[in-house]
């Protein structure tokens, strides 16, 4: 049977939906009408309009502050091994923007010398563009968003921070999350602490694309004490790889 999907944004205040079709083998045959004028062959009926308003009663809207982890996580405590506060903002111009307050990040800063070659260069260690943590720390990441208001970081650690705000803080069943979305308006600070625990070069930036362009990013070099060796098919020169260049440019 085949289901009509749609998927709109009410997050902005324009419209924006996607649709889809998903098909499947059996399905409830009552279910079944002739197919429209997309294929779609069931009865089904939407739950939200086109503003991402729902249709009927009973709607339950995803809460993005209530998404504990499954299976449970324990929630670490203590003080991380590391702090990493970063201020989000511009950099130098109206158009440049900065992860860490003090650099904006290049979009082709590691295309021709990848940071996962070359872990021991001085690109490498630029503390205001990467972060290198080892294997089996916790780190705590402060994203500070400065403007107008009065939520500044002003702690030396986050046991510090629980102990002012206790109620800013998730310590029973914290979120697990990849993407995280800033308020719009005011100053505003996030924690994010993790356990190092898949080493490898990761790329943290804003999901603005324009952001992100223009220099909101930093990466993290994770456990770089266990990084293993490239191997040799894949390592700088071998099969005719260039970093940077392809290789019918190449040639």
């Amino acid at each position: 049977m085949d289901y009509s999907i749609r998927v709109p944004d009410g997050g902005y205040s324009q419209m924006i939906a996607a649709f889809g079709i998903l098909p499947y083998k059996n399905g409830d045959p009552d279910a079944r009408r002739p197919p429209d004028r997309f294929g779609v062959t069931t009865i089904s009926q939407p739950y939200f309009d086109y503003n991402a308003w729902p249709t009927r009663d009973g709607i339950v809207f995803l809460n993005k502050l209530d998404l504990p982890p499954w299976p449970p996580k324990v929630a670490f405590t203590g003080d991380g091994d590391a702090m990493h506060v970063l201020y989000l903002g511009k950099a130098n111009s109206t158009w440049e923007f900065t992860l860490s307050g003090k650099k904006k990040y290049p979009s082709d800063r590691s295309a021709y010398h990848p940071l996962l070659y070359n872990v021991n260069s001085p690109e490498a260690h630029d503390e205001d563009l990467v972060i290198c943590t080892q294997n089996g720390t916790w780190q705590d990441i402060v994203l500070q968003r400065l403007s107008s208001g009065q939520d500044i970081w002003n702690y030396t650690s986050v046991t510090e921070a629980i102990a002012d705000h206790l109620e800013y803080f998730n310590l029973a069943n914290p979120l697990y999350r990849d993407t995280f979305l800033t308020g719009f308006t005011g100053a505003m600070w996030v924690v994010l602490r993790y356990q190092v625990t898949c080493p490898g070069a990761w790329l943290l930036h804003c999901h603005y694309e324009m952001h992100l362009d223009n220099g909101m990013a930093m990466v993290i070099l994770d456990g770089v004490d266990k990084w293993p060796e490239v191997p040799e098919e894949y390592a700088l020169g071998s099969q005719e790889f260039v970093a940077g260049v392809a290789v019918d440019d190449y040639h």
